[in-house]
């Protein structure tokens, strides 16, 4: 919360460096015997702060009813969205590729943690998600921003994993 007694520290997020509430050592001490890694501290974001959503993806092109959209400590977007249909679509054309180029395939299927969605769709068509403008959960709606653009900047449709 935004009232807290508890340390603030420096975290490194990527490339940007946010304030951090330190949750103590009593968590810390948990968490890396749980995770079995020494020296790990459990943090929770300040969110007196702002982390802005990564450029060069999100340039201020949109305008948003609640201001602009902020990250946190998520992979440079607050909502990562991928559907299983698309996951196997995409497995799919690559087993396909793999073939054809006389590859063994040994580095498939690709797993879903290789995108670190924090939502994951089903019951939809494949990519059909490339095609929203927002999602509603519960009584929250998101407007979706473009999540695969190529180096040149444009954006990879209709596969846009």
């Amino acid at each position: 919360g935004a009232a807290r007694a508890a340390p603030v520290r420096p975290v490194k997020v990527w490339e940007s460096i946010c304030d951090a509430f330190d949750c103590g050592d009593v968590a810390a001490e948990w968490l890396s015997e749980f995770l079995e890694y020494p020296g790990v501290r459990l943090v929770e974001f300040d969110t007196r702060k702002v982390r802005p959503v990564n450029e060069p993806f999100y340039t201020g092109h949109l305008r948003l009813p609640y201001g602009e959209p902020q990250a946190a400590f998520s992979d440079g977007y607050p909502f990562l969205i991928l559907s299983e249909a698309s996951l196997a679509a995409l497995n799919e054309a690559l087993a396909t590729k793999a073939a054809a180029d006389g590859l063994d395939g040994s580095h498939l299927p690709i797993d879903m943690n290789r995108f670190r969605p924090n939502i994951i769709l089903s019951g939809c068509a494949p990519y059909e998600e490339d095609e929203w403008a927002t999602v509603d959960i519960g009584s929250v709606r998101s407007i979706i921003l473009p999540v695969a653009w190529s180096t040149a900047g444009i954006l990879q449709r209709p596969h846009a994993l």
